[in-house]
């Protein structure tokens, strides 16, 4: 049995129980652990700056890799844990303890920004911290909901260029990037990152670590992507617990068809998206008992129509008309919302953009733009990976080689993008033909699979398209 503290999984567990509880409704499973959550974060204490202290425990371990910024990454967890003990606390009949959680919390929100954000690095940095920018530590801080709108730009901008976090922590990364309606990037990140694994012919499973033969190649904590497929690419997760509501809000990037099924104890949840021009269409199969709040995205589209059922509910900028068993529930600058009723629901709007543009102001153009628009730079390292074998990756850079990995040591971890701008059209089309034009994505959970489409046309540059991304089972196909 292991009976050694590991502290920051112990707070990631501590914050686990709330999903727990928000995906199944079972509150005595919860419950009956607030005791145990109470005596451990009273262990932990706050600092001067009313931050909390590090703890070592038994075994001082924050992710795999280097480039660790402890501090910024303990105060994020410890938040989450807090907040989730509050809420423990008030499920559990011990509302006396809900306000001692709430001070402590409250006074990391108070400080943490006064602290750790590094205006002149633009970038979330514990004062003292000397190492490579730590993604982790700034998409960990977006998570947890210390980060202000306001720092989300040059936060995303982070995480498009810093490639520290293992498999493990780069989960919380694409959560961050979604969160952040950075859909783009969050896909640019997947595609780079987990190419050699979809690609391996002799796995079927994702490893613990970037590199096969550091660790396990079968690793429940690497499956962070298959989440973050179904809960913000699809956008179905539930917002309050056992799913009797839930929403459908998804970021599609730049995928144009996406079909799943989200499994819950009411009943399958079946939700697919088809974009098509300046047509999209939503279908939703929502189960008894539940109540679904769906967000149909308008693309920066100025005068969207929008149907529900063969009805119109929205026109002119304003909702209309009536349908049994919906309600309109407002709209904002990328959605306009309707609340639904168990049943079979086909939304269809017209009029809407041509381009999801979730990045940085720049449009994401096609299979990987973290490619397509620039070189990568390589930081100095001892140890530089052999070239890849050139029949099996979709997924290169201009020089033939995988972008960086980072399972620990002196490997490199650092990219950088050139703008639009600051790479010639001819530098592009000439250096590297071999980069793909994927414009016809798709995402299923039925076929779980990322593959190349058999009937995709070659160009003289030999561009293909890629069948999607799928929920369970990732396998990069092979170029033809």
């Amino acid at each position: 049995m292991w009976t050694a503290e590991l502290p920051v999984q112990m707070l990631a567990s501590v914050w686990s129980f709330w999903t727990h509880y928000l995906y199944t409704g079972d509150t005595d499973a919860v419950t009956v652990a607030y005791p145990a959550v109470k005596r451990y974060l009273n262990l932990w204490t706050l600092d001067g700056d009313g931050l909390v202290d590090h703890r070592a425990g038994d075994w001082d371990w924050e992710d795999w890799g280097s480039d660790i910024d402890a501090r910024v990454l303990d105060n994020c967890w410890y938040y989450l844990a807090l907040d989730t003990a509050a809420k423990l606390a008030d499920l559990s009949g011990n509302s006396a303890d809900v306000a001692a959680w709430k001070a402590r919390r409250d006074s990391i929100g108070a400080n943490f920004d006064r602290v750790l954000w590094n205006g002149s690095r633009n970038e979330y940095r514990s004062p003292g911290y000397t190492k490579d920018t730590d993604d982790r530590a700034n998409a960990l801080a977006v998570v947890a909901g210390l980060a202000p709108a306001s720092r989300h730009r040059a936060v995303t901008e982070v995480l498009r260029t810093h490639l520290n976090a293992s498999p493990y922590m780069e989960f919380y990364v694409l959560e961050a990037l979604y969160l952040m309606g950075a859909a783009g990037v969050a896909e640019e990140r997947m595609r780079n990152r987990f190419a050699a694994q979809v690609a391996d012919p002799a796995c079927h499973t994702l490893w613990e670590l970037w590199t096969k033969a550091d660790g396990t190649d079968n690793h429940a904590w690497n499956g962070g992507p298959l989440y973050a497929l179904s809960a913000y690419t699809a956008g179905v997760r539930p917002t309050e617990p056992g799913w009797t509501w839930y929403e459908v809000v998804p970021q599609t990037g730049t995928l144009t068809r996406i079909n799943m099924v989200t499994p819950t104890d009411k009943g399958d949840i079946r939700f697919g998206i088809v974009r098509d021009g300046t047509r999209a269409t939503l279908t939703l199969t929502s189960p008894n008992g539940t109540t679904a709040r769906v967000g149909v995205p308008v693309y920066g589209g100025s005068q969207p129509v929008i149907k529900a059922n063969g009805t119109t509910v929205f026109t002119g900028g304003s909702s209309t008309g009536g349908v049994s068993g919906l309600s309109p529930a407002g709209k904002d600058a990328s959605y306009v919302y309707f609340t639904v009723h168990p049943g079979t629901w086909t939304f269809t709007a017209t009029g809407t953009g041509r381009l999801d543009d979730l990045g940085l102001g720049r449009p994401v153009t096609g299979n990987n733009s973290l490619e397509r628009l620039g070189h990568v730079h390589h930081r100095p390292h001892r140890h530089r990976p052999a070239e890849p074998r050139r029949t099996r990756a979709d997924v290169r850079i201009q020089d033939g080689h995988r972008p960086p990995r980072a399972p620990g040591g002196d490997q490199a971890r650092h990219a950088r993008v050139r703008r639009d701008d600051q790479v010639p059209p001819p530098a592009r089309r000439t250096h590297r033909p071999h980069l793909r034009d994927d414009r016809h994505q798709q995402l299923h959970a039925g076929e779980r699979r990322l593959g190349q489409d058999p009937g995709a046309r070659r160009h003289h540059h030999e561009r293909g398209r890629l069948q999607g991304l799928h929920e369970h089972r990732l396998l990069l196909g092979r170029r033809r």
